[in-house]
């Protein structure tokens, strides 16, 4: 169960300092998990041992600018199915991510279907 429906526009810096602000999480208050609908995903590959999804999305139809990143762990058999169907509904959480001393948004999937939009 979502705790609110946000598009890939609301997934900025200003929303993560909100998000916060609410911490510290863990089994008593857990992060807030966000829906979306109609997600235009630019990107599908598998990595790691290819169980796992790397997706670049964007509000649908793809608007101009970066892509917000996103990861589902296990979802690696859904790469081919997202590309041939590109939009999708997400359910996911929202962490900042640090690699190679650069930090960035991530979106960190928990479910994703092929949207009915």
């Amino acid at each position: 169960m979502a705790d609110a429906e946000i598009s890939m526009a609301d997934v900025t810096d200003g929303t993560m300092d909100s998000i916060s602000r609410l911490a510290p999480f863990g089994s008593g208050n857990p992060l807030p998990l966000f829906m979306a609908k109609g997600v235009y995903t630019r990107e599908a590959q598998t990595v790691g041992d290819g169980s796992h999804l790397k997706l670049h999305l964007a509000d649908a139809p793809p608007a101009a600018g970066r892509p917000v990143e996103a990861i589902a762990f296990g979802f690696g058999r859904f790469a081919e199915l997202i590309r041939r169907r590109p939009v999708v509904d997400l359910l996911f959480t929202m962490e900042r991510r640090e690699w190679r001393g650069e930090k960035h948004l991530q979106l960190r999937v928990k479910d994703i279907k092929v949207s009915d939009i």
